[in-house]
């Protein structure tokens, strides 16, 4: 009952279940709990079944199921905008069959609107709700555990090209210009902002962004 009402608690201030990826040993210990009860469940006779104990997890919506289920296209992206704000990068293909899973549909996403894969169409307000995240839609693959080395060098040449973009055309990037380019550059921008306002940015790279007038919101492309 302690580990039932600290799972409830927990539901109920973060509205989402306790994720594989999470790093507080209090949300590791309810991951483990959560899957010892569905482990439990099947493997134990029906007739040995504490229904009482699966009733008061059922009237909180617990998921008996592996985490293999369909989910929704919002579902997905909020655990994928969780799982970035949480780390400062995107999922990868890892051991992590949680993560790998992100990852896979990260590159869905990618492929769908490059149209590389055109069984799905983006909505617009998907595409717009992914690139204001920030939403690398390039292939990522080369951004994910690579070494704090190649990850200053690019962010660099990222900053530069930016700099350059801005003064050569006297605007900023915009999201829909159809040069993947200058559509990569506003990806960035947005992810710079986003950075910021969760506080995963440097004061280093703030400071370079701010020598540079470095508009911090939207406003007008």
């Amino acid at each position: 009952m302690v580990n039932y009402e600290m799972l409830k608690d927990f539901v109920e201030k973060e509205k989402r279940w306790p994720s594989v990826n999470a790093s507080e040993p209090e949300e590791i210990r309810l991951v483990n709990w959560c899957l010892s009860q569905r482990i439990t469940r099947k493997n134990t006779p029906k007739s040995k079944l504490n229904k009482e104990h699966i009733k008061l997890l059922d009237d909180i919506g617990f998921h008996w199921s592996s985490n293999n289920k369909r989910r929704t296209w919002k579902e997905s992206f909020n655990l994928v905008k969780d799982y970035y704000a949480r780390t400062g990068q995107w999922p990868a293909h890892t051991r992590d069959p949680e993560e790998s899973r992100l990852a896979k549909w990260c590159s869905k996403m990618r492929a769908y609107k490059n149209r590389t894969d055109t069984s799905v169409t983006l909505s617009p307000g998907q595409i717009k709700k992914l690139s204001n995240l920030g939403f690398d839609w390039t292939n990522s693959q080369e951004n994910n555990r690579r070494s704090p080395e190649n990850t200053n060098r690019i962010w660099i040449e990222r900053y530069h090209h930016f700099c350059e973009f801005t003064t050569n055309n006297k605007r900023y990037p915009k999201a829909k210009s159809g040069d993947p380019q200058e559509e990569s550059l506003y990806s960035w921008w947005m992810r710079m902002a986003y950075l910021k306002r969760k506080g995963k940015l440097s004061n280093e790279r703030i400071h370079l962004l701010d020598c540079i007038g470095f508009r911090w919101g939207k406003g007008n492309e």
